[in-house]
């Protein structure tokens, strides 16, 4: 996901003078105008969680993908806040993005159901049976596979997972319109890192300084209905594994006493990403190699779960 450091200029100065008005014209830029979006307006006002992380920058990672025109040099779309979206553009992508909002909100009794199915398979079983039906993605620094399968040929590429590799997990969430969601199926442990030394008057006492690590799948997903009804699905997947038992070391930390000993975790992972147009019953598939060689696939499906 693209992480943003530096706000422009124009959408500094614009933002210093009118942060009140809700669009405004930029100077010097144009035909682009700012406008803000109110985040807390996608989440139901009852909701006990409405105040809670809006997680801005994962639903502008979600929009960019699908506004129209393009975004471009000298736009911009970003979080502003806990609560808003500040939207630097020509007024048809300001009218695009008002669009995807409000479908959001006109669809806010339906909901979302993602699935997300988790396969590890080792590397001759993945480059013989998985790959073929991937595309590499270029330009990347790691070797990372990336594909939106439509529905027929969708169960070919499960099945060789199933058949060739082990299912991991398979989480579900249901979830509003552009409301993001983190779905964690892990497994969180402590192990003793260091120590720090206390001194008293005639000695010093070793105490443990704990760790924490975890094993598992963690998924940030977010999903926008699109005006041809198809689904825009962003997902963001960390995999961890770590070997047990957990390495150990001794050290002499107090001269005369015993040495104590120190956990070192091991632990490989992969880190994955897309942002993909799904129609009914479509597939994303997103796949990258462990350190150990062998590699995690990850299959994702979505369908809008209507009100009862």
């Amino acid at each position: 996901m693209p992480k943003l450091h530096s706000i422009p200029f124009a959408l500094t100065a614009a933002l210093a003078v009118t942060l009140p008005a809700q669009r405004m014209p930029v100077p010097h830029s144009g035909d682009r105008v700012l406008q803000l979006f109110d985040l807390q307006t996608l989440r139901d006002a009852q909701d006990p969680d409405a105040a809670a992380d809006l997680a801005g920058e994962h639903v502008a990672a979600m929009l960019r993908p699908f506004v129209e025109p393009a975004l471009g040099p000298g736009d911009d779309l970003r979080p502003l806040g806990d609560r808003w979206l500040a939207v630097l553009g020509a007024p048809a992508q300001i009218a695009c993005i008002e669009r995807l909002f409000q479908q959001a909100r006109n669809h806010r009794d339906d909901l979302v159901s993602i699935d997300v199915c988790f396969f590890e398979l080792a590397a001759e079983p993945f480059h013989t049976q998985v790959e073929p039906k991937l595309i590499q993605v270029t330009g990347d620094a790691q070797e990372r596979y990336r594909v939106v399968l439509p529905k027929a040929d969708a169960p070919a590429l499960l099945d060789a997972a199933k058949q060739h590799g082990e299912l991991l997990q398979v989480p579900r969430v249901v979830v509003p319109w552009l409301v993001p969601a983190q779905v964690d199926v892990v497994e969180v442990f402590s192990y003793i890192k260091d120590y720090e030394l206390v001194y008293g008057q005639q000695s010093a006492i070793a105490n443990p300084i704990i760790g924490t690590e975890w094993s598992g799948e963690r998924s940030r997903l977010c999903a926008v209905l699109l005006a041809n009804g198809n689904i825009g699905l962003s997902c963001e997947i960390r995999h961890q594994r770590v070997d047990k038992p957990l390495a150990e070391t001794e050290v002499d930390l107090v001269k005369g006493a015993a040495p104590v000993k120190v956990q070192l975790p091991r632990i490989t992972g992969v880190h994955l990403e897309s942002v993909a147009e799904l129609a009914p019953g479509s597939l994303i598939v997103v796949a990258a190699p462990r350190s150990d060689g062998r590699f995690l696939v990850a299959a994702l499906t979505a369908e809008v779960v209507q009100p009862r």
